[in-house]
């Protein structure tokens, strides 16, 4: 008998065996691992992943193990001899009262447990595609491949890590019940969902630091030919006012960049109440034409105190803080709902040209924008002191400014 044809026959609890194991002999039967669970007849590795057999806590001279492969590309073995329609039409009468199970089944030639299981909703509604419902609705499936594909084409693309975080933040938000580890999808998951919705992961051009440094007139023109697409697109050539750029800067309080009067050859010396390392970060947005729109200033800190706004200050100006005082998604996004987008879905379309940090830019956020009548389109990366208006034309003399 061979090792294969006895782990077939030891007697396994329920949930040791499932789906997808493959039964491999083992060509060393002085294999050794460690961290096993032994039993009279079998030790189970702790991560599920093989099998040793085992006969007196020794090792069996044709040891076998199991090794779990996930199936990726499962194909039907057997073929259905009835179409979606006539199952529907079985499914209506049996849950109508009309016949039962037994009825339908004979009727429809459909097997009855076919018809069960989908009366009873272990398998789900009648759909187009066969085996058990997705564990997110194929409504917020579709909504999320379309939003992939939309970051990916204004230059938001995410990575798989950065999608399952996404999921996972929406299957905690909805109160999804689901299999996965703290509520975020694995790998195989993501698989399923790529080849479920023609998605695939691609690798960005590959382009070296010294040329991102540099910027690449091939990454510029990009930028630009994508940037009059968009224009063309959503008529708004010659539309100044339409066209608006976000961006931050960051200002220390650090009085040594403030220069005193003092006699020559001695040094300066100052009497300071703080370490001089805390900052201020202020988000700005301008049009093209010239227009500004109240400011989101971030102070470090757990709470915005009344001290930290001033009656000077422009007009509805927004306030938050950080613990760092640098904005973070949270912020970002609660900014963009309550000041941006409102102002900007007065007036649809409008464009809006933004750095994209990845702690920024989130599918929400892009999904909202749709919905009002704006685009957003990400700068380049490492290109934001040629291609940032606001960078160029602003922040360097506000900065000026500020240290005087």
């Amino acid at each position: 008998m061979s090792g294969g044809e006895r782990a077939l026959q030891l007697r396994y609890q329920s949930g040791d065996l499932a789906n997808g194991f493959s039964i491999v002999p083992s060509v060393d039967p002085k294999h050794e691992c460690s961290g096993w669970s032994t039993g009279s007849e079998r030790a189970i590795n702790s991560s599920g992943t093989c099998l040793d057999i085992r006969e007196g806590g020794s090792h069996h001279p044709e040891a076998t193990l199991l090794v779990f492969n996930m199936v990726r590309n499962y194909k039907r073995k057997t073929t259905a001899k009835y179409d979606l329609e006539t199952l529907k039409k079985a499914v209506d009468e049996v849950r109508t009262g009309q016949m039962n199970p037994y009825q339908a089944a004979n009727k429809y030639n459909i097997p009855r447990k076919t018809i069960c299981d989908r009366v009873s909703g272990k398998r789900g509604v009648v759909k187009d595609t066969r085996g058990k419902p997705t564990v997110i609705s194929t409504e917020d499936e579709l909504k999320l491949a379309h939003g992939l594909r939309v970051m990916e084409k204004y230059g938001f693309g995410l990575s798989s890590k950065e999608t399952l975080d996404l999921v996972g933040i929406h299957v905690s938000q909805n109160n999804y019940v689901t299999p996965f580890k703290n509520n975020r999808p694995g790998y195989d998951w993501f698989a399923a969902f790529t080849k479920r919705h023609n998605l695939s992961l691609k690798k960005p051009q590959s382009v070296e630091m010294s040329r991102k440094v540099a910027c690449d007139p091939f990454i510029v023109n990009d930028y630009f030919d994508n940037l009059e697409e968009v224009l063309n697109e959503l008529d708004l050539k010659g539309r100044p006012d339409k066209v608006w750029n976000l961006d931050e800067a960051s200002f220390g309080n650090d009085p040594g960049k403030t220069k005193v009067v003092g006699a020559r050859g001695f040094a300066s010396t100052r009497t300071i109440a703080s370490s001089g390392k805390d900052n201020v970060t202020i988000l700005f947005r301008a049009s093209a034409a010239g227009d500004k729109l109240p400011p989101l200033i971030i102070n470090r800190g757990k709470n915005t105190w009344d001290q930290c706004m001033s009656e000077q200050g422009y007009e509805k100006t927004s306030y938050a803080a950080t613990t760092n005082g640098w904005i973070d998604s949270k912020v970002f996004e609660k900014y963009m709902t309550n000041t941006v987008l409102p102002h900007l879905s007065q007036d649809p379309p409008a464009l809006l040209i933004f750095d994209g940090h990845s702690t920024h830019i989130q599918l929400k956020i892009l999904e909202d924008a749709q919905k009002c009548g704006v685009t957003i389109i990400k700068l380049p990366s490492h290109a934001s002191h040629l291609l940032q208006p606001l960078d160029l034309s602003v922040f360097k003399s506000m900065k000026n400014t500020w240290d005087e």
